[in-house]
């Protein structure tokens, strides 16, 4: 049921945050040493029950929902009420979720993985393969499956970025994350990439 804001001379208006629900089924990370963590967190979604669904109210009830505000770095994620990640929640709207292609979201995510700084071993090839895979295996069951880049990381992870919108920015030097929306299953998978 949307929660009502206001009713004021015969008319209502509903919070778009209260559109859609998501009810946390799984949270698990997985270390990428020597200095990166991978995320997952799945979700199942209650809301509209039309088989379309509005973008800007699917994504202004996500970034209001208490799973999706965490600080991630990583080494760590702690719940933080008006903190995804690097981003403030304030700073974020529905219009940062661009869609991507089930193929493309897997090349970036292999890309990603090369990830390497001056000094640093790269990722066991074991949990990169365990990554890859798991991966995979959701981008070949994207039929009914809506994928989303978070846009912001883009320059966010840009070696020549000097713009850190909180306090705990500066722990991360890249961030990438995309969102998978299943329409048939209702469920939200959220993946996570932090590197330091």
């Amino acid at each position: 049921m949307p929660h009502l804001d206001s009713a004021v001379g015969g008319s209502t208006t509903y919070a778009l945050a209260d559109q859609f629900e998501f009810v946390e089924r799984l949270k698990r990370s997985q270390r990428l040493p020597p200095r990166g963590l991978f995320r997952v967190v799945v979700a199942d979604v209650d809301g509209p029950a039309t088989g379309r669904h509005s973008h800007t109210l699917f994504f202004s009830s996500l970034l209001a929902a208490p799973l999706y505000q965490e600080l991630i770095a990583a080494h760590y994620t702690l719940p933080a009420p008006g903190k995804h990640g690097p981003f403030n929640i304030a700073d974020l709207t529905p219009a940062d979720y661009a869609p991507i292609a089930a193929d493309e979201m897997t090349r970036r995510v292999r890309q990603h993985l090369d990830y390497r700084r001056y000094g640093s071993a790269p990722i066991d090839p074991a949990r990169r393969r365990n990554v890859t895979e798991y991966v995979e295996s959701l981008a070949a069951h994207a039929a009914a499956t809506e994928i989303y880049e978070l846009a912001p990381c883009r320059w966010f992870s840009e070696p020549a970025n000097r713009e850190y919108p909180h306090e705990w920015s500066h722990a991360l030097l890249e961030f990438r994350e995309y969102v998978l929306f299943d329409t048939l299953a209702r469920r939200l998978t959220c993946l996570t990439f932090a590197f330091d």
